[in-house]
């Protein structure tokens, strides 16, 4: 009875969408989504693309005065849409949203800044590194994986250890990209570790670096125990273009035809 009647309700304040697009309505849009926010991601890839794309002369005035209202869902909405309509102008709003009460918003603006090259958000970013929740963590070293700056090296390598293997693996790929050799010694020790959850990824990040010792390192995991150690060995040495590297996999391939 109360599920019959639920649906009843949800149909009546079904927003529509249609009329909104029509009338260029850029904060019904922000409600219709915020309205899908739990449902279909059909209703609301269609709402955010309207938005991104939309022209109304009061369309950014609306979008940052969005940042403040009291629904989070709405705010988070707002933050996305701001970093893709309006990049040039979303910067403060973004920074200032990643002190939001909401995590999602929070995280929402983390994963704009880094695309739109903030670096006046690293060290807010570094900061989350130990202070945020898993989304947030993860969320940071992607964005300082993005900014390529190099004061996010050290931090990054001190959060190696993270206990949630997901952010782990956001550092390590964050260090892939920042290709900084002072990364090096700690994937290497991540790779040796056997007890580790977090070797693939390490292994895979190595062979980002342009470093003789990754070559051997390699070529000696294609010796390990673990299979799966074996294979991202074996994919990592058929993307480096040397003459060690090719008859490393000759030898392999050999052995195991």
């Amino acid at each position: 009875m109360l599920s019959k009647l639920f649906k009843l309700l949800r149909l009546q304040s079904e927003p529509d969408i249609g009329n909104l697009k029509a009338s260029r309505d850029v904060f019904g849009l922000l409600q219709a989504y915020a309205f899908y926010q739990y449902g279909s991601s059909v209703p609301r890839h269609e709402i955010f693309m309207t938005l991104v794309e939309i022209e109304h002369p009061h369309k950014l005035v609306t979008l940052t005065a969005a940042l403040k209202n009291e629904d989070s869902r709405i705010r988070n909405i707002a933050a996305a849409v701001l970093a893709a309509a309006e990049p040039s102008t979303a910067i403060e709003p973004l920074l200032n949203s990643l002190t939001d009460t909401d995590s999602n918003v929070r995280a929402t603006a983390m994963n704009a800044l880094g695309p739109l090259g903030v670096t006046r958000s690293v060290i807010p970013l570094i900061n989350i590194l130990t202070t945020g929740n898993r989304n947030e963590r993860c969320a940071a070293a992607k964005s300082l994986g993005e900014l390529q700056d190099p004061r996010a090296v050290v931090p990054l390598i001190s959060v190696l250890g993270d206990p949630d293997p997901v952010v782990g693996a956001s550092v390590i790929f964050a260090l892939s990209q920042l290709q900084d050799i002072r990364a090096l010694p700690p994937l290497m020790a991540l790779v040796e570790d056997t007890t580790c959850a977090l070797r693939v990824p390490a292994l895979q990040a190595m062979a980002s670096f342009s470093d003789k010792g990754v070559i051997s390192l390699l070529i000696g995991a294609l010796q390990d125990d673990n299979e799966l150690i074996q294979s991202a060995a074996l994919r990592c040495l058929q993307m480096i273009d040397s003459s060690e590297a090719k008859n490393a996999i000759k030898i392999f391939e050999s052995r195991n035809t």
